[in-house]
């Protein structure tokens, strides 16, 4: 696993030599360095001096620039801006003279106006800094009853929950009723830290109770299960792909469940699962454990020396247009990461 950090996180020293704002070539590669700095890996050696002070300039000039109005519909650019910052120890509150946490606390609408990737990202990087939304009489609001809250974000995913054609219910999509992997996934990580201490998801005044709550949670791992290919690996629309694979790890893992234990406990559905698989054979590569799926679509010789290289998208099959991720490809290698 440490080759695997290590020559990612060059490859992204490689390719992002100038980080600025975006979903590719920025917050994540940043976040990515930076969370990774404390395993001592040799990446750090190589990290240019000012990389992240001259990201954080570039940061608060494109901040400064919009008047703190970074999207006027994506709540995500604010999280995934938090996730970074967060990294760095920079205080979201006061960027470039622009509150984060203010604005997020604004409108429960702005949240899910892009439906419920919102909220799930809300909470997770607002998590990550450990920042509390404001109480709505500190605030100048326009609507007060649209003060955002945890509750409100928690309640709202849920309310979201797939109910399939068969009468099957868990897991989350950003539309249809058909689970998808990764918004299953993303959506776990945000619940993991209620899920894992009641007296928490308590206080944030979500109107349904723990034990449903819990049991949405227990539902979302075993329509993971459920989904799940038999090398291990996970797919999205249909194929089978590296970033797929990956939130369903982050997402166990979050909640304290290693990916590669024989026993999981989900004690509110009453079900124990694995992720151990038969195994299976993708693009010529054995593996039956979502950790070894996720190795294969490392892409050996991408990088200036054996030791560097990204991750593939996806080895064989649609990429989704453009044949960009049959070969290293940035997010992927972000989120692998």
């Amino acid at each position: 696993i440490g080759f695997y950090i290590n020559a990612s996180a060059r490859y992204i020293l490689e390719t992002v030599p100038e980080p600025t704002m975006g979903s590719t070539y920025g917050e994540w590669s940043v976040m990515d360095l930076l969370r990774g700095m404390y395993t001592g890996y040799d990446y750090i050696n190589h990290i240019p001096n000012g990389y992240f002070d001259d990201y954080l300039e570039r940061i608060e000039d494109y901040v400064e620039e919009r008047n703190g109005l970074l999207d006027r519909n994506k709540s995500t650019e604010w999280a995934r801006l938090t996730l970074a910052l967060s990294a760095l120890g920079y205080d979201i509150r006061d960027v470039a003279g622009h509150d984060f946490v203010a604005q997020l606390t604004q409108s429960f609408s702005f949240s899910y106006r892009q439906g419920i990737n919102g909220p799930i990202w809300e909470i997770i990087s607002l998590n990550t800094g450990g920042y509390e939304l404001y109480p709505p009489e500190s605030l100048t609001l326009e609507n007060p009853d649209d003060v955002n809250t945890f509750g409100k974000m928690i309640d709202y995913i849920l309310l979201n929950e797939i109910t399939q054609s068969d009468g099957t219910v868990g897991g989350w999509a950003l539309e249809g009723n058909v689970p998808d992997t990764d918004i299953t996934g993303m959506a776990l990580q945000a619940f993991a830290p209620y899920y894992l201490d009641k007296d928490r998801y308590e206080e944030t005044g979500a109107t349904t109770s723990f034990e449903d709550f819990a049991m949405a949670v227990e539902r979302g791992i075993l329509i993971l299960d459920d989904l799940q290919r038999e090398n291990g690996g996970f797919d999205s629309w249909g194929t089978l792909n590296s970033e797929s694979t990956v939130q369903v790890i982050v997402a166990l893992t979050a909640m304290d469940i290693d990916p590669l234990d024989d026993s999981i406990d989900l004690p509110y559905v009453g079900e124990t699962i694995n992720f151990l698989t038969e195994g299976d054979y993708e693009d010529g590569v054995y593996s039956d454990n979502m950790i070894d799926a996720l190795l294969a679509f490392w892409a050996p010789g991408s990088g200036s020396s054996p030791e560097v290289g990204g991750f593939k998208h996806v080895t064989t099959g649609f990429d989704g247009g453009g044949g960009a991720g049959t070969v290293v490809n940035a997010m992927a290698t972000d989120q692998a990461l």
